[in-house]
């Protein structure tokens, strides 16, 4: 799983007169780099670029939101939380533009500031930033001797969704792998334990270790999260089983992505007895 990009559909529906069969329109989408960012005390600005990876122009709004995540990694959006001091958000992150219009291919960067108040309280302090498409305007109503029915129009809003952490002062993490177990012969579980005043965020990979052989991968799943103020995340990843031949060990090892140093955040081990 990954907390890269969260989509957020939403559905239009509404009753207009019967028209004749519109023709295809093109279809805008959206691509952001980098998927999450965190600002800490040596950071005050950022960028994110925005680029329209559809075949058609569309229009996109910015904003923060708040998300939560479940223990299963689920994420909803949910109001922002307060922060100390009556702070909102959007003074402790501002953004510009608030809204862009893209052709097919073209790229915009969004600029991130971050404004500290003197007396904002060390910890980790979370928004979203959303981007989403403004659905197009409704086409025009048919003459009223043309109304004889209804009809539906759908139309998807699609978006995505980046974390923008505030660090502030001194924080920390600790992580442990637990309750590892294997549900099936191609499925490994266990539990992420988060303590500390920061997230968490990292990939996996998982490897076993037959007795008197080599080495040999058999899952890897990127860009895992553990938000604040949550403890824990429960996972379940596929493993190529046909390569589980065997005693041995499954040895799990959860990582910092190698742009940001890869250090080994917490690693865990499994025995993997005979068939």
């Amino acid at each position: 799983m990954t907390h890269r990009t969260a989509f957020l559909p939403a559905l239009l529906v509404f009753a207009a007169p019967v028209l004749a069969q519109a023709p295809k329109l093109p279809a805008p989408g959206i691509m952001v780099a980098p998927t999450r960012l965190v600002l800490d005390a040596r950071t005050r600005h950022q960028e994110v670029n925005l680029r329209n990876s559809g075949d058609g122009p569309g229009t996109f709004r910015i904003q923060l939101v708040g998300m939560d995540m479940d223990e299963d990694g689920a994420c909803r959006e949910v109001p922002l939380p307060p922060l100390p001091g009556g702070l909102a958000h959007r003074n402790l992150i501002q953004f510009s533009p608030p809204q862009v219009t893209l052709k097919p291919g073209e790229s915009q960067v969004i600029r991130i500031r971050v404004n500290r108040p003197k007396d904002l309280p060390d910890g980790e302090y979370r928004a979203h930033m959303r981007v989403q498409e403004v659905p197009p305007p409704a086409p025009p109503d048919a003459p009223a001797e043309e109304a004889k029915g209804l009809s539906i129009r759908i139309v998807t809003q699609f978006g995505v969704a980046i974390p923008l952490i505030v660090r502030q002062g001194e924080t920390s993490a600790t992580v442990a792998l637990a309750d590892l177990a294997r549900p099936a012969p191609e499925r490994l579980a266990f539990t992420i334990k988060r303590t500390g005043s920061q997230s968490v965020y990292g990939d996996f990979k998982v490897l076993f270790h037959p007795d008197g052989g080599s080495t040999l991968p058999v899952a890897e799943v990127n860009g895992v999260s553990v938000w604040t103020p949550n403890e824990r995340r429960r996972m379940d990843i596929p493993l190529t089983a046909g390569q589980l031949a065997g005693k041995g060990t499954l040895e799990v090892v959860y990582s910092e992505p190698a742009s940001l140093g890869g250090r080994v955040i917490a690693s865990a081990r499994l025995g993997v007895p005979a068939p």
